[in-house]
């Protein structure tokens, strides 16, 4: 049975989690966390009791040998918007592939996974819960009460995490993968994606596959799009 400990305060839950004695399943949440990271190495900048740091191990050997473990992330925005989503039915939730999820046209959450040895995966999320406007890092940026949604960061914790590991629990199937297909904002949508070696693709989105890499048609050709920026994009309608 999987347990949450919540912390007054804390540098990164991704590092209380790799520092700790914790199972399968076991998380870690605070709503003041120091020295948050992002995806790259970027930093995930915090303003004091307005956000909530969650994360959660998970151990991969518990999974099928072909479980596509590289769809984690994905996941793990999935699960938020499927909580959200009960309390806020009309609020327009998507997941921007790879790894955030958005409020419209505005960022409200963000996932690192860190694989750290072969029995410890390391699922952390960011949750922007009451900034206010000026409080946010970034203009591209938003919190879930800017939108008029209520939550509280216990309850939203307790329940993402309970989602999430029911999800990853069916890893592997069509159901999920289809799951995250209808949650993902920008399939049939024209993009830009910035790849790691600096070159740029520009096209429609046209799949989803079961490792969660993109699928971008560019007129002339389908490119499976593994890892990469997405610079242009548009919410889901």
């Amino acid at each position: 049975m999987s347990s949450l400990t919540w912390l007054d305060t804390t540098p990164s839950t991704n590092s209380a989690i790799r520092d700790g004695d914790f199972g399968h399943g076991d998380g870690v949440a605070t709503v003041n966390q120091t020295e948050g990271r992002g995806r790259i190495g970027r930093e995930w900048i915090e303003f004091p009791g307005r956000g909530l740091a969650l994360s959660v191990k998970l151990d991969p050997r518990r999974f099928a040998d072909d479980a596509p473990l590289t769809l984690v992330p994905l996941v793990a925005g999935v699960a938020l918007v499927d909580v959200v989503e009960r309390i806020a039915p009309n609020a327009p939730l998507w997941v921007k592939w790879p790894n955030d999820v958005y409020l419209g046209d505005h960022k409200v959450s963000g996932v690192l996974t860190e694989l750290v040895e072969p029995g410890t995966m390391i699922v952390g999320i960011g949750v922007n819960i009451s900034h206010a406007v000026a409080e946010l890092p970034l203009p591209t940026a938003t919190s879930l009460s800017i939108h008029g949604i209520d939550v509280d960061s216990i309850d939203l914790a307790e329940k993402w995490i309970e989602r999430f590991l029911a999800l990853v629990e069916t890893l592997g199937t069509d159901e999920l993968l289809n799951h995250v297909r209808r949650r993902l904002g920008l399939v049939g949508k024209q993009v830009t994606v910035e790849m790691p070696d600096n070159s740029v693709i520009t096209g429609t989105v046209v799949d989803l596959v079961a490792t969660g890499a993109l699928t971008v048609d560019d007129g002339d050709q389908r490119h499976t799009v593994l890892a990469g920026d997405v610079r242009t994009l548009r919410p889901r309608t």
